[in-house]
């Protein structure tokens, strides 16, 4: 077995021909067999357990792994950053482009940004939606990551595109504790009315967590009070949970019923 560290060692198996486009499995905490999967992750236990992702690359195990410097090296050996792979049992179509997979260098390394910049200049598609069909540019909203975002944005990611499953950035801003988070998406173009991909409307989705804030933001930008979802509730219905009193009045003061 080859260590992590041994860079001679996996660029010497390159040079012999080792795949750098072959997809393995990695079920529970264990690595898919094959010596570029070793040398690219190193420690089994950084591969989460119960992996929703089962079929991985040489470049996705080194990124989930934080192993930068391994990513470097098969980038520079050609590996395909936008490599997509499928299983015809369970993940048709499962996307595992590596600029998705990238998140997972933020545990591991500080470098996360520019660990991104080297997958773009690589030729990693910034408009590219991940497994979990959302695009990149908007899942980073999760994490108030403007650097990342920005620096996405100048390539031409878009801020109010749709992924497949027709979400654009509202998808997400009632999940947003962040409040200039929200304000700032709000700027960029989210439209408040938009539906998610639940069918459920941002605003009632932020009056379910009971984020009166948010809540607020949202109706200032003109999100509609009385907007009824697949569930035909209305924003007002959602405050029986938690029967907060200041969310009740601010909804009302908008004209909620």
């Amino acid at each position: 077995e080859v260590g992590a560290g041994d860079v001679d060692e996996i660029e010497r198996l390159l040079d012999d021909g080792a795949s750098l486009g072959y997809v393995g499995k990695s079920y529970d905490s264990c690595l898919p067999p094959g010596p570029i999967h070793d040398i690219s992750s190193g420690r089994y236990d950084l591969i989460p357990r119960q992996n929703r992702y089962p079929l991985q690359t040489p470049l996705i195990v080194a990124l989930l792994s934080g192993q930068i410097e391994m990513v470097a090296i098969l980038l520079h050996k050609g590996a395909d950053v936008n490599q997509v792979v499928q299983d015809k049992n369970k993940h048709e179509g499962l996307s595992a482009r590596a600029l998705h997979y990238c998140r997972g260098t933020r545990q591991y390394s500080g470098n996360y940004l520019n660990t991104i910049k080297m997958l773009v200049e690589y030729g990693a598609d910034v408009a590219a939606a991940d497994a979990d069909l959302r695009l990149i540019s908007i899942a980073e909203f999760y994490n108030a990551r403007w650097d990342i975002i920005d620096y996405l944005r100048s390539r031409g990611a878009r801020i109010d595109g749709f992924d497949p499953k027709a979400n654009g950035p509202q998808c997400l801003m009632g999940s947003i504790s962040n409040t200039t988070s929200m304000r700032r998406l709000i700027g960029l173009g989210a439209d408040v009315n938009g539906l998610t991909d639940m069918g459920v409307y941002p605003l009632s989705w932020a009056v379910s967590r009971n984020r009166v804030e948010v809540v607020r933001i949202l109706l200032e930008a003109g999100a509609i009070p009385n907007q009824i979802d697949c569930r035909s509730l209305t924003p007002l219905a959602y405050t029986s949970k938690h029967k907060n009193s200041k969310m009740i009045d601010l909804l009302k003061s908008y004209g909620a019923k």
